[in-house]
């Protein structure tokens, strides 16, 4: 199982700070592994385990950490679970408004996995900077291409890179996903995967994130015909 999350932890940390009573489920270096644990719990999920928490790019990095984890043999299967929540501290994240566009929204997506040859074509790239975006892109002008998704934490940033993106490939299926979804961080590219499938697209499709000054891309093979895959 690969964990992906910007927040689902923060409301359990905001009431450990803020609550008069002690709860060890709130506890900071505990909530993170509290919905994992109980959906690996429930479904009686065995196996290697990875949590990030590397806001929104998390996403990313568990598509690649469960790719790794197939195409080297250390399991048959990965589940990527991404999991956001909002509302129970909604102050906290109104203090912090200049990071995050609105509306902020709560979800919780998955994938499930499996070891498929397509699965060796997935490329995984991170940079960081004002030019980390420049650098991701740099080698990925040649080949099929049938779509970009960018998921970016505000409005703002999601058109400065789609614009750069646009002319670097003029003819690309561009999607924002916060124009469709508002802004769900980790979670946005596990549901842009979902969109991509739901598609058909046939072509190599790149999933872009940035969070602060890293950004974080999978290349992932045109999904319908080359890795098998099934979302929840």
């Amino acid at each position: 199982m690969v964990y992906a999350s910007a927040s689902s932890y923060a409301a359990a940390n905001w009431t450990f700070v803020t609550s008069e009573t002690e709860n060890a489920l709130h506890f900071p270096y505990t909530a993170p592994s509290a919905v994992p644990a109980e959906v690996t719990i429930q479904f009686g999920i065995t196996g290697p385990y990875l949590t990030l928490l590397s806001g929104a790019n998390a996403g990313i990095e568990a598509l690649w950490q469960a790719t790794t984890l197939l195409t080297t043999a250390q399991c048959d299967r990965v589940l990527v679970l991404g999991v956001e929540t909002f509302q129970e501290c909604a102050e906290l994240y109104t203090t912090g408004r200049w990071l995050l566009g609105t509306p902020l929204l709560e979800a919780a997506a998955c994938l499930v996995l499996e070891r498929h040859p397509g699965l060796a074509a997935v490329r995984y790239r991170a940079a960081w900077g004002t030019r980390g975006l420049a650098s991701l892109v740099a080698g990925e002008r040649e080949g099929a291409l049938a779509s970009v998704y960018l998921c970016t934490p505000t409005a703002p940033a999601g058109q400065v890179a789609g614009h750069y993106l646009q002319a670097q490939w003029p003819d690309i299926s561009l999607v924002l996903l916060h124009e469709r979804l508002g802004f769900c961080l980790a979670c946005a590219p596990l549901i842009a995967l979902m969109l991509a499938i739901t598609a058909g697209q046939l072509e190599d499709v790149l999933f872009i994130s940035q969070w602060w000054d890293a950004w974080a891309m999978v290349h992932w093979p045109g999904a319908p015909s080359r890795a098998g895959y099934s979302s929840q």
